[in-house]
């Protein structure tokens, strides 16, 4: 078993980036900027040697990158190369915490986590929720989850990458399940539901800057019920004064009616069909939150 401590500041290196596409390039300099000591592992070197002028010192086996600093933040393509990567080290032999901000799935981050306890290797997991031209802005969001002891140790400099940095929880698992909810189902779903909006509209005469006008109180309108769907989640409360579901799948089979005959209708579609659920599953006079209720198929 491994005893090497959890805290910071008895490496040679306050950080070691493994990875430096887009993202792990963005956090090296950032750190660097910021004055913490970083060096730099990639799988094809000229990506690492593109940041010695910055101030980076460029690792030539993978394996020094955790022998010798005190955070080792492992940000490449897959959890295939994360586990690839493992493989090639000595665990014994690894000087401070891991910090894997490879996307992945909420089981393969548990699963990593089980690894590193089995061999004593202070671990956190973690998600980005910004792109690398955001990292160290107060904007930028790193989801952090594992032990908190480890992630208060290492939250200053993870704070420096992303000012809005947290850590949401001790189940390793959990930045991935919220990187796959927010980022996944939420985000991108309602990206690609606005341009197959934006499509229809500008196909149909209307201009962007008529679409611009109306945004404030869209987005408005959008929180106020993303926060009603959140307190009624919370208290159970589903009885409605306002629009039922049965409301909502009337209208939603109006807009698929309209839109169709001109085009992809994708996202309604598949909004309609949700609706359609709901009301068979006897949801009908529900509010729109309800629907949290409708089992997987």
């Amino acid at each position: 078993m491994n005893t090497r401590s959890d805290v910071t500041g008895t490496n040679q290196l306050d950080l070691a980036v493994i990875g430096c596409g887009n993202m792990g390039s963005a956090i090296a300099r950032v750190a660097l900027e910021k004055q913490y000591s970083v060096a730099v592992w990639n799988r094809s070197p000229e990506r690492a040697v593109r940041l010695v002028d910055a101030g980076a010192t460029v690792l030539t086996e993978v394996s020094q990158a955790f022998q010798n600093a005190d955070l080792t933040i492992v940000c490449v393509s897959t959890t295939d190369d994360v586990r690839a990567l493992l493989a090639q080290i000595d665990p014994t032999r690894v000087a401070g915490a891991i910090l894997n901000l490879t996307s992945g799935l909420p089981d393969e981050a548990n699963e990593l986590a089980a690894w590193a306890a089995e061999h004593g290797v202070p671990y956190l997991d973690g998600a980005i929720l910004c792109f690398p031209e955001q990292i160290g802005s107060a904007e930028a969001r790193i989801l952090v989850a594992g032990p908190e002891q480890l992630w208060t140790a290492h939250s200053d400099i993870v704070r420096a990458l992303a000012g809005g940095a947290f850590h949401v929880g001790t189940v390793h698992g959990a930045a991935n399940v919220m990187d796959a909810g927010l980022v996944g189902a939420f985000y991108m779903s309602s990206m690609v539901a606005f341009i197959e909006a934006t499509r229809y509209m500008g196909n149909a005469g209307v201009s962007t800057d008529a679409l611009r006008s109306l945004l404030p109180h869209t987005l408005d309108q959008f929180s106020e019920e993303i926060h009603d769907i959140l307190n009624r989640v919370d208290t159970g409360t589903f009885a409605t004064e306002r629009a039922t579901l049965t409301v909502y799948q009337e209208a939603g089979q109006t807009f698929l009616d309209t839109m169709a005959p001109h085009g992809p209708a994708t996202m309604i579609r598949a909004t309609t069909g949700v609706f359609d659920r709901a009301v068979a599953a006897g949801l009908a006079n529900e509010d729109l939150a309800a629907i949290v209720k409708l089992s997987a198929e």
